[in-house]
């Protein structure tokens, strides 16, 4: 999964999921609407064997994007 967040440091907002994938080659496409900076990351899940219950398994280091006009 990949997601994004905007906002100023400080005053990050939420993550939100812009794309998935669930064989391994997530890829996304992204327009800003404003200036500012927009970060990313990566976060990868796994199952447990008997229940199949999804956890976090890593999450990137985010990568910030700086968005001028």
């Amino acid at each position: 999964m990949i997601q994004q967040r905007s906002g100023k440091p400080g005053r990050w907002g939420h993550w939100h999921a812009v794309a998935r994938s669930f064989n391994g080659d997530a890829r996304a496409n992204v327009k800003a609407t404003h200036t500012g900076e927009l970060r990313f990351r990566s976060v990868l899940y796994s199952t447990d064997e008997h229940h199949q219950h999804t956890k976090t398994d890593r999450t990137s280091t985010p990568v910030t994007v700086h968005v001028v006009r």
